[in-house]
């Protein structure tokens, strides 16, 4: 990551901005979380773009949780494309990645077609 105590005003934001940006590539939820708090504690001439970037580094962690995938259980609520599933079938349990979702249906990557409701 590149150095954030750089002295100029724009070159401040920039570097910051880059470091949000590269965090949230690697999504590295800590760093942003990290990254937060110590803007939080900028005052000053900087106390603006932190507000600025503070906003920028929530809203990677949103957009990481949002695409994140989720282990849920069959009847589990709000089941969608990318969530690893965990079922049984025949007895055996199976954890599986969900590729199709419709109203009453998910299909996992395993082949399974496992109803929702």
């Amino acid at each position: 990551m590149d150095d954030t105590h750089e002295p100029r005003h724009s070159t401040y934001y920039a570097t910051n901005r880059r470091n949000i940006d590269q965090l949230h590539e690697n999504r590295d939820r800590a760093g942003l979380i990290q990254m937060i708090d110590v803007l939080t504690l900028v005052t000053g001439w900087r106390a603006h773009d932190a507000a600025r970037l503070i906003d920028d580094a929530r809203t990677a962690i949103d957009g990481i949780a949002a695409t994140s995938p989720r282990t849920l259980h069959l009847g589990d609520p709000g089941i969608r494309v990318g969530d690893i599933l965990e079922y049984d079938v025949r007895g055996e349990p199976r954890s599986a990645i969900v590729l199709i979702v419709t109203d009453c249906l998910a299909v996992t990557h395993l082949g399974d077609e496992l109803p929702l409701s």
